[in-house]
């Protein structure tokens, strides 16, 4: 939200923004107590996307490089229950204009760091 307080979210006094996305991302250089050493997802009002590039390897407790992929939509599932890319298969994403959307707005988000026009204008409570 690259300088847009989350406070209204947490204090439930402010909705979502209509058009935005949260991106979240994590790295590790070495595996630890997760499954994932290296993600990037997107947020948005009724979807979170997640597309999972580097993963432990069980067998040998090491990371490496994946193409794993979750999607969830928050309206039917809020606590994520039913990844929407059966099996983490990015053949298995559901196709069409929604999904290319949330992958191209995460994309767009994690090349972006502060450079005018990544987001739309807001108004509301998020200052």
């Amino acid at each position: 939200m690259d300088g847009r307080s989350l406070m209204p979210l947490l204090r439930r006094s402010g909705g979502w923004p209509k058009g935005r996305g949260l991106l979240t991302e994590y790295r590790v250089a070495d595996a630890g107590r997760y499954a994932t050493c290296e993600f990037a997802g997107i947020r948005t009002r009724d979807n979170i996307y997640v597309v999972h590039s580097r993963v432990v390897n069980r067998a040998t407790g090491k990371c490496v490089s994946a193409d794993q992929r979750e999607r969830y939509n928050l309206k039917r599932d809020p606590f994520e229950l039913r990844n929407l890319c059966a099996g983490g298969s990015a053949a298995n994403c559901p196709s069409g204009a929604k999904q290319i959307r949330l992958e191209v707005r995460l994309n767009r988000l994690r090349d972006c760091a502060g450079i005018a026009g990544c987001y739309p204008a807001v108004t509301g409570g998020f200052a």
